[in-house]
């Protein structure tokens, strides 16, 4: 259950952090957002062999961290959560690239060195992002992208799917309580009711709560 309230205040942790007020905080979304979108595009633009380029790249989101008055810790662990799938994707490198570089009298696959380029590209892209949302709020976010004339259906989604993941955790956190108050002792939620617990929702919860 202490898992559960764990992704809940996760979740809402990012919100939470939007309010405070620094300097960075202050500046108007639409200005973060087109600084970030600007920051995405020179990232992604340098080449697979690339890495020296890409690490002046690392003082802006340290920059932000400072400014902003963020924790750093928390924010480095949701970065963390994606590079596995970053990693699935190019751990492959150094098998199909085995062609070799001389780097400082080191000979070096090229295939390490485009899996690293491509580990560095999105641990940048993905903490800016997310610093974007720490420092601006998903609503002033939404309302900056309308300013850039993003299509009113695709932020609607965006909005409704950041906020109602939260709703559904908490939802989901609520029904397991009350399975937990009608059958202490059970981990889990027992097969046999997966039917009604999926269904009932809120139901479930005045009926076994």
């Amino acid at each position: 259950m202490s898992k559960m309230v764990s992704s809940i205040y996760s979740i809402r942790f990012l919100d939470d952090l939007a309010k405070k007020k620094t300097a960075i905080h202050n500046i108007h979304p639409f200005a973060k957002l087109l600084t970030t979108f600007i920051y995405l595009v020179m990232v992604a633009s340098f080449g697979r062999f690339e890495i020296s380029g890409l690490l002046p790249y690392v003082f802006y989101p340290v920059v932000i961290f400072a400014l902003a008055e963020l924790p750093a810790v928390p924010i480095l662990k949701r970065v963390l959560m994606v590079e596995p799938f970053i990693i699935g994707i190019g751990i492959m490198n150094p098998l199909f690239d085995n062609n070799t570089v001389m780097i400082g009298g080191i000979a070096i696959s090229r295939g390490w060195i485009t899996f690293l380029s491509i580990f560095i590209k999105s641990g940048l892209t993905v903490v800016v992002c997310i610093l974007l949302v720490a420092t601006t709020g998903m609503d002033k976010l939404a309302a900056a992208l309308r300013m850039l004339r993003v299509p009113k259906i695709f932020v609607l989604q965006l909005l409704m799917t950041y906020r109602y993941i939260s709703v559904l955790m908490e939802e989901v956190y609520r029904m397991q309580r009350a399975y937990s108050l009608r059958a202490p002792g059970h981990k889990g939620v027992h097969a046999r009711v997966w039917g009604s617990f999926a269904g009932q929702g809120n139901g479930f919860e005045r009926i076994y709560g």
